[in-house]
C-alpha cells in the first residue's frame, strides 16, 4: 500500500471516511412537517337535564371526544361536587370522533322533597387541555328532584 489504508471492499476509503458514509446513511432523513395530533371538539350530555326520581338516583351522560389526528387522547370526568374520576384513555387510529360516557348516583340527605343541582364535564389532559361546557343550562348541567317517601318518626309524626 502507498502510505494509505483501504477500508474493507472501498478501496482508497478511509475507515473515517466510510464512518461518515455510513453515518449519513442511516441518519434520519428530515420529511415534510406533520401536523400535531390535537383534540378539537369535546362535549359531554346528561341524558336529562332535569330528573325528577325516587333517590337516591343516577344521572347518566354521554358525550364524545373529536380529535384531528390519530393518537392516545388522556381525559377525566370532573364534577361540581369537585369530584375527579380515574384517568381515562381513548386510542385514536384516524381523525375522527369517539363517544365517553359516565354516571352520577345521587342521594341528597332529606325528608321529604329535595332539589340538587350541578354539572359532569369532560376534560381532556393530552395531547392539549379542553373542557366541555359547565355553565348551568347547559350540555353538563342537570336538576334533580328527589321524592323521597313521607317518613313517619319513631313518635308516629309524619314529616
Amino acid at each position: 500500500m502507498h502510505g494509505r489504508q483501504s477500508w474493507g471492499v472501498f478501496p482508497g476509503l478511509s475507515f473515517a471516511a466510510f464512518a461518515l458514509m455510513i453515518s449519513a446513511a442511516i441518519a434520519p432523513r428530515a420529511t415534510a412537517a406533520t401536523p400535531e395530533f390535537r383534540v378539537t371538539a369535546v362535549e359531554l350530555k346528561a341524558d336529562q337535564a332535569t330528573t325528577t326520581a325516587s333517590c337516591p338516583a343516577t344521572i347518566e351522560f354521554h358525550g364524545s371526544i373529536t380529535t384531528d389526528g390519530a393518537g392516545t387522547v388522556k381525559y377525566v370526568f370532573t364534577r361540581s361536587d369537585g369530584s375527579t374520576s380515574d384517568l381515562h384513555a381513548l386510542e385514536f387510529w384516524k381523525p375522527g370522533t369517539q363517544e365517553v360516557s359516565t354516571s352520577w348516583t345521587l342521594d341528597p340527605p332529606a325528608w321529604g322533597d329535595s332539589r340538587y343541582g350541578g354539572w359532569v364535564a369532560v376534560k381532556v389532559l393530552t395531547p392539549n387541555e379542553m373542557m366541555s361546557n359547565t355553565a348551568a343550562g347547559f350540555a353538563g348541567s342537570f336538576e334533580l328532584v328527589c321524592k323521597k317517601p313521607m317518613m313517619t318518626n319513631p313518635e308516629g309524626v309524619s314529616s
